[in-house]
């Protein structure tokens, strides 16, 4: 991510505090749904600004989020990412792709290291990379990337749901989620 869309990101966030708090639960929704759609992050956060701006000039008016954009915030957002006219692969999508998924095998490398120490008792010095830490970490890394995307292309729907279902969905994912991460070290015993 460029320091130019970091910025962008908090920029958007700071402004989005003046929204009203039903306001906020909708952009909040869109902003989940374009940054997990097909658009580059640059335009993104692009049209994440200017719905910005178009929520904040029709909450100073008085008008609902409704009257202007309609209730579907499905479609709405599906006419916003038409209008860019996405490309499924583009360079910048592979680079950040791959960029997150070193960044999560590192990440991953260094908990398996520390759980190596916790349960040796010692330093690991004679550090080996395996086969099966290599599968389960792709395996563990293309799980968050399909649970974001999930989270992202459905922020509509899960919005309503109840706090309960909401709270056994998030322990289901994590369950599901962490099995993996908890066979990787066991798997080296």
């Amino acid at each position: 991510m460029s320091k130019e869309i970091n910025k962008m990101i908090k920029s958007s966030y700071e402004i989005s505090k003046k929204l009203t708090p039903d306001n906020h639960i909708i952009y909040t929704d869109i902003v989940c749904y374009l940054r997990c759609s097909s658009l580059d992050e640059p335009q993104a956060e692009e049209a994440i600004q200017e719905i910005l701006d178009m929520f904040l000039r029709a909450q100073d008016k008085g008008e609902s989020i409704d009257s202007i954009i309609g209730d579907d915030y499905k479609k709405f957002c599906d006419s916003i990412i038409l209008s860019y006219e996405p490309k499924v692969f583009t360079r910048s999508k592979i680079l950040l792709f791959i960029n997150t998924f070193i960044y999560c095998i590192f990440v991953l490398w260094i908990f398996d290291i520390v759980f190596s120490m916790i349960i040796r008792k010692s330093v690991v010095l004679d550090y080996s990379v395996t086969l099966d830490f290599i599968i389960m970490n792709v395996i563990i890394t293309l799980g968050a990337f399909i649970i974001v995307k999930y989270f992202g292309k459905n922020s509509f729907e899960l919005t309503k749901c109840s706090r309960l279902h909401k709270f056994k969905f998030f322990i289901l994912f994590c369950t599901i989620f962490l099995i993996p991460i908890a066979l990787v070290p066991l798997l080296r015993l």
